[in-house]
């Protein structure tokens, strides 16, 4: 959506009156007002969150009810896709990075955890919170497309061209793709595309099914992107009667953060119009998958420290604000930290605490948890000492939960040890043995390294 109305603003700024009409048609996308985004500036490096969200409140367009199912069948809305892009205008580079809609964490403004996907039920503003929170990646705009967004734009730029080495279908998302090599996807098949999640290819006689699901089709997202930008620029959006088309049809189906003034839009364009599609960095956030997860299902766990060193990376363009500093970035004995069992068993906090504090950490106290039962260890931090909890998280073997905990007094963290409690691992270390500071850099991904029966561009 961004890079589409940065063309289509340097089309209407070319004729006469196009900054006038500019501003009509830009009234005409519904923004809403969100309090917890972070304050920044669209000359600097900021970070706009890109949601896909999967509400059937009001989708018009053809056969929506049969596709998808009325609202009345499928009540709320979540986040059908949570992206994060980061924009550098200094540097006139871009990134996205692409978090799972399995992940499951604790969700702001509740007392307990899901998956990260369920946060926008109640709106962006608990998403946001939750992932500026859990993730430490501050978030200054916000943009979200519905379904006939999705597929108008995608109509409007006349389909986009993928090239499937395979047939491919989607039980699910209604994916038929029957023939193989380049095929020109209008807007219902490129949904389809979008949104699969079991995704199966035929081969060899028979169908196939890709089991990564949800990282699937990050993925293949990432791909469908780069096409998209690639068939706009293709489509001559340009041009002014193109660009007119294209921007009448999306307009109604966006909705944007009432902070992201035309103004930033004009900057924006004038920034990023040459901008190569296949300069675009992508990011998938690391994640652990833990099966039938107490009643929940499958789930992803966060996984550290690769996760801070992908968000590190993601923001290494010139992070707006404060990010997560990963592992290694603090000392461990700056950490105080309260061991609880959360088992029941015996002495298994006094066992837990021998092993965080030979491991360099400041452990102040220990005893039970409140409430018995856990199975994954769980990270708790004061308001402020995400840095330091996620210096522990980081060390347990297997990986932790992590969340805050505005009640914590006495200590920066609290680590309740859970049944599945492995221990500690060491810091990483250099080949001279000296603990490293330095996160490690993180390739993004390559459209060169997908699957090979995944789509590609044409």
């Amino acid at each position: 959506m961004i890079g589409s109305i940065g063309l289509v603003i340097v089309a209407l700024l070319v004729v006469g009156g196009g900054y006038a009409y500019l501003r009509f048609r830009y009234s005409q996308i519904k923004s809403v007002s969100i309090g917890s985004l972070t304050h920044g500036d669209t000359s600097q490096p900021f970070n706009v969150l890109l949601v896909g969200s999967d509400s059937r409140a009001g989708l018009t367009g053809p056969n929506a009810v049969q596709s998808f199912g009325s609202a009345s069948q499928v009540a709320g809305q979540r986040s059908d896709v949570t992206s994060i892009m980061h924009i550098d205008p200094v540097g006139h580079r871009a990134a996205i990075l692409s978090i799972p809609r399995d992940l499951f964490v604790p969700i702001a403004g509740t007392n307990g955890s899901n998956r990260i996907n369920t946060a926008f039920d109640s709106g962006p503003d608990r998403l946001i919170q939750t992932i500026q929170t859990e993730l430490g990646i501050p978030i200054q705009h916000y943009v979200e497309v519905n379904f006939d967004g999705f597929q108008n734009a995608v109509n409007a730029l006349g389909g986009v061209d993928l090239n499937f080495p395979y047939p491919a279908r989607d039980a699910y998302s209604g994916l038929h793709i029957t023939q193989t090599g380049c095929q020109l996807l209008q807007g219902d098949q490129a949904l389809a595309v979008a949104r699969a999640r079991h995704y199966q290819y035929y081969e060899n006689g028979y169908w196939h099914t890709d089991p990564t699901s949800d990282l699937g089709r990050i993925r293949r997202q990432h791909t469908f992107l780069r096409a998209v930008a690639k068939r706009a620029l293709s489509r001559g959006l340009t041009n002014p009667f193109t660009a007119n088309a294209f921007i009448g049809a999306v307009v109604h189906n966006f909705t944007i953060d009432d902070q992201l003034g035309v103004l930033d839009l004009v900057g924006l364009a004038r920034d990023f119009h040459g901008f190569n599609p296949n300069n675009l960095a992508t990011y998938t956030l690391p994640t652990r998958p833990v099966n039938n997860y107490l009643g929940y299902g499958d789930v992803l766990f966060p996984e550290q420290p690769q996760d801070s060193q992908v968000i590190a990376q993601f923001l290494s363009n010139g992070p707006p604000g404060p990010a997560s500093s990963g592992p290694g970035a603090i000392s461990p004995s700056e950490v105080s930290v309260k061991v609880l069992n959360g088992v029941g068993t015996y002495q298994l906090a006094h066992r837990a605490a021998a092993v965080v504090a030979a491991e360099g950490f400041n452990v102040v106290a220990t005893g039970d948890a409140p409430t018995l039962g856990y199975t994954e260890a769980t990270v708790l931090y004061a308001p402020g000492k995400l840095a330091k909890a996620q210096e522990l998280q980081g060390r347990v073997v297997g990986g932790a939960l992590i969340r805050e905990d505005p009640t914590l007094t006495g200590a920066d963290v609290t680590l309740v040890v859970g049944s599945q409690w492995q221990g500690l691992k060491g810091a990483p270390a250099t080949s001279s043995g000296v603990t490293s500071t330095t996160t490690p850099a993180v390739a993004p991904e390559s459209p060169n390294s997908v699957p090979p029966y995944d789509p590609k561009t044409c």
